[in-house]
């Protein structure tokens, strides 16, 4: 079987967040350490900490929501682009990047940039440049930080033009160790009803 990639952050208190998110947190129920016999946990955390999807619900109200989304959008043939250098991503840079897949990931200059904190001025996607994307029936689009919009973006232009096509967003993804390249994505979010976004495991698989 061919190497998996993780490409997932892991949930921890203190990690990286964006500034308006809670914090995760954990409370042990039963611990050893606490003269138990067993370790039992339960943790608290927003829908939207870590690697997770944005189902259109998050911005349209009459949106799919997680539970609903095809599992066919979230697994499959992936393209990673590498946007290192850009401060932005628009139609003209999807264009040159000869998009093949129906589900793109883009490696930014945010991944280098979380390794020292959340708060930075992030690369984001336009929103001519999502519209690009869904106009070349892309379905997904990941991205390496926890907002595709432009920080202090009040219209959330470039996730209104990808939820109000149907194209889910998948944030918060870990890219260091991943180089440009045609993959198989594997994207299971947890399955609550009726969310707007849920936390998920995400890797991928070499293609040959």
């Amino acid at each position: 079987m061919k190497e998996l990639i993780d490409i997932s952050q892991a949930l921890e208190p203190g990690m990286a967040r964006y500034q308006s998110l809670n914090d995760f947190s954990v409370e042990w129920l039963r611990h050893y350490s606490l003269g138990f016999q067993m370790a039992l946990s339960t943790i608290s955390m927003p829908s939207h900490l870590g690697t997770h999807i944005d189902a259109p619900f998050h911005f349209i109200e009459n949106g799919k929501k997680t539970d609903c989304i095809d599992l066919e959008k979230l697994c499959g043939e992936a393209q990673l682009i590498d946007a290192r250098g850009k401060a932005f991503l628009d139609g003209d840079f999807f264009e040159t990047a000869a998009v093949s897949t129906s589900r793109v990931l883009i490696k930014t200059d945010n991944t280098e940039r979380l390794k020292n904190g959340s708060d930075f001025d992030n690369v984001y996607l336009t929103a001519d440049g999502c519209s690009y994307l869904a106009d070349k029936g892309v379905v997904l689009v990941g991205f390496d930080f926890f907002n595709v919009d432009r920080r202090g973006d009040k219209s959330r232009s470039a996730h209104m033009a990808l939820l109000s096509r149907g194209v889910i967003i998948l944030e918060g993804l870990v890219l260091d160790p991943v180089q440009p390249g045609i993959y198989e994505l594997f994207c299971l979010p947890l399955k609550v009803k009726g969310l707007e976004g849920a936390p998920c495991r995400a890797v991928l698989r070499r293609m040959d």
